[in-house]
């Protein structure tokens, strides 16, 4: 029941003294519910502010996975540098990172990922956006693809496994997550999303990923030597052997065992 519905009725009560206390208990009631929704309104504005602290501490960041990497003791900084004039012909150095380390351990094909946070956001920014020069090539030790990818904070990185849950194309911008959408004239367009509803309410527009089918599965090729010996019998067969040829070629689950004397 709404507020106002509650009033109209305590008004329609002829007994003044109980009409006068359930006004003020009604005004009472009135206060509190002013004071949540205020508190609710501040409440949002902390957790944006705190999540736009997030964005600003994360936007100078990026992620580099499977980045090429060797041992022969060079420090990493000098490494990143070397990575981004071979895949990107981006020149660089050392001094305009604040910070370079690895991420996790890795394992015996995948070296750990490497975050770097920048000196210059104008040069993070142009180096995430040749990511896309990564498309055809590979980490040189064990031939897998390359990304790069920004530091999300914990909503935002949230929001995207969401999305890509439902198997939508996503990409990020300053920590912002999108999805891309295609209108009737085959125009492209991202969508920055700020909530799971929001990703739930234009799925069925998103642009989805596309399924890899299934690879057939390949005829074995027939074993010579029990080709031979279906062909000496089919040879040594009193008919056409042509009931013999069938009983090879049509029982998929046959063990044709029964060529074994031949």
């Amino acid at each position: 029941m709404e507020l106002s519905d509650l009033k109209k009725d305590i008004e329609t009560f002829e007994d003044p003294k109980l009409r006068r206390v359930l006004l003020e208990l009604y005004g009472n009631l009135l206060k509190k519910d002013n004071v949540i929704i205020n508190l609710q309104n501040r409440l949002s504005e902390l957790e944006n502010r705190v999540l736009d602290n997030e964005k600003y501490t994360s936007k100078d960041c990026l992620i580099f996975e499977n980045m090429p990497r060797t041992t022969d003791g060079r420090p990493l900084p000098l490494q990143v540098c070397e990575f981004l004039k071979v895949f990107l012909n981006y020149n660089t150095q050392p001094a305009n990172f604040k910070a370079c380390h690895v991420l996790g351990k890795g394992n015996e094909r995948y070296p750990p990922a490497v975050i770097v946070k920048f000196v210059y956001f104008e040069e993070k920014s142009e180096i995430y956006h040749r990511k896309s020069w990564l498309a055809r090539k590979a980490n040189p030790y064990n031939g897998s693809p390359i990304f790069i990818k920004e530091r999300l904070p914990k909503v935002q990185k949230e929001l995207k496994d969401h999305a890509e849950e439902l198997d939508l194309i996503t990409t990020t911008n300053n920590c912002n997550v999108k999805v891309f959408t295609k209108n009737a004239d085959g125009i492209f367009k991202s969508v920055e999303v700020k909530s799971k509803r929001a990703i739930d309410d234009i799925k069925e527009v998103a642009l989805k990923k596309i399924q890899k089918k299934p690879m057939p599965q390949k005829t074995p090729k027939p074993d010579a030597q029990l080709l031979k010996k279906v062909a000496k019998r089919i040879r040594e067969s009193p008919g056409d052997g042509v009931s013999e040829l069938k009983q090879f070629c049509l029982d998929p689950h046959d063990d044709h065992s029964n060529y074994e004397g031949y």
